[in-house]
C-alpha cells in the first residue's frame, strides 16, 4: 500500500483514490456488515475459510478462493522441484493459484521434499521482494496465519524453513485446511509409472479426478514427457472440472519447461475463472468470479437517462 501511495504521488494522482486498513476478522464483518446498505459489491481475495466468514454478514461478496492447487508429475526432475518450489512459494503462498497438493512418482521421500524446500527464500518486507523482482519468497515465521504445529501433528516442519509437508501413499483427505500464507503442501506418492499396465494408469487418473472434483482447486499443473503428457492432461480433463489447466514437459524444458500451478496471467489475454466447489458455491461468493472481468460492475443497472 506504502508503494502505491507513493506511485500515486508520483505520477500526480489523488492518494485518497487508494484505502487501506489492515485489522481482524470481526473488524472485517463490522465494517462491512455496518456499511451493507450504502455499498455494492464486495470483492475478496482469500482462503475459503475467510470467504465464508464474510459473505455470510455480507451478502454482496465475491471472492476469488484459492483451494487445494494441485500439481501432478510423472518424474522429478530438478525443473519439476524447481516449479514445485516456487508454485507452494507464490507471494509467501498468499497467491490464489498457489500450489497445496502434489502428486510426484512413488521413488519421492520425504528426504526428497526437505531438500526441495531447503531452497525457499525468507523475506522480511513485501516491497524488497518487488525491489529484486522475486515472487517466490515467503514471510517467515509471521504470527498472521496458523500452521499444522499444535494442531496437526501429521506435518513435518521443515528443518530450517517455514514450511510444513506431508507424504502419503494416498490422496489427502477432502477439503483439506489451506493455512493461508503458510507453505503447506501434502505430497501424493502416487503418480502413474512406467511399469503400471494401461488400466492401472487409468486408474489412478480416476482416483486423482475423483478427489479434484471433489475439492475443486483453481488449478492443475499436469508434468511427463512431451510425447505422454498431452494424453494424461486430456484425461485428466475430460474427467474433472477444472478452470485452469497447465501443460509442462520434463524432457524438453527449454521450449516447453514444466508447469506450475500459478500460471495465471490476465495482463497475456489469459482468461480463467476461480470458482469454489460448485454445490457450495455460494456459502462462499455470491457469483463466480471470472478474469477478467469487471468484478465491482456486477449487479450493476443503468436507467434509461
Amino acid at each position: 500500500a506504502e508503494l502505491l501511495v507513493d506511485l500515486l504521488r508520483k505520477e500526480d494522482i489523488d492518494a485518497g483514490m487508494v484505502t487501506y486498513l489492515s485489522c481482524t476478522l470481526d473488524d472485517i464483518k463490522f465494517i462491512t456488515q455496518s456499511s451493507r446498505d450504502s455499498t455494492g459489491m464486495l470483492y475478496s481475495t482469500c482462503s475459503r475459510e475467510l470467504a465464508a466468514s464474510i459473505k455470510a454478514g455480507y451478502p454482496n461478496t465475491i471472492t476469488s478462493t484459492g483451494g487445494p492447487n494441485t500439481l501432478y508429475t510423472t518424474e522429478w526432475t530438478p525443473a519439476v522441484q524447481d516449479a514445485v518450489r516456487m508454485s507452494a512459494s507464490i507471494e509467501s503462498s498468499g497467491q490464489c493459484t498457489a500450489l497445496r497438493h502434489c502428486v510426484v512418482p512413488s521413488s519421492v521421500t520425504s528426504t526428497d521434499v526437505e531438500d526441495l524446500f531447503g531452497s525457499v527464500e525468507g523475506i522480511e518486507k513485501a516491497e524488497d521482494a518487488l525491489r529484486d523482482y522475486k515472487f517466490d519468497c515467503i514471510f517467515e515465521n509471521h504470527a498472521g496465519s496458523v500452521t499444522p504445529a499444535g494442531q496437526d501433528d501429521t506435518y513435518t516442519k521443515h528443518g530450517t524453513k517455514d514450511v510444513h509437508y506431508k507424504v502419503n501413499t494416498h490422496m489427502p483427505e477432502n477439503h483439506i485446511h489451506e493455512y493461508w500464507r503458510k507453505v503447506v503442501v501434502d505430497v501424493t506418492t502416487d503418480a502413474t509409472t512406467s511399469d503400471l499396465t494401461p488400466e492401472e494408469k487409468d486408474d489412478k487418473l480416476k482416483d486423482l479426478a475423483k478427489w479434484l472434483n471433489t475439492n475443486q482447486p483453481i488449478s492443475l499443473a499436469v508434468n511427463a514427457p512431451r510425447s505422454q503428457v498431452f494424453d494424461i492432461a486430456k484425461s485428466l480433463f475430460e474427467k474433472s472440472a477444472l478452470v485452469v489447466y497447465t501443460v509442462g514437459s520434463t524432457d524438453r524444458e527449454k521450449e516447453a519447461p514444466p508447469a506450475l500451478t500459478c500460471q495465471a496471467r490476465p495482463q497475456e489475454a489469459e482468461v480463467f475463472g476461480e470458482f469454489p466447489p460448485r454445490k457450495d458455491l455460494r456459502v462462499f461468493t455470491k457469483y463466480p468470479v471470472i478474469v477478467p472481468s469487471s468484478t465491482p460492475s456486477y449487479d450493476t443497472t443503468y436507467d434509461k437517462n
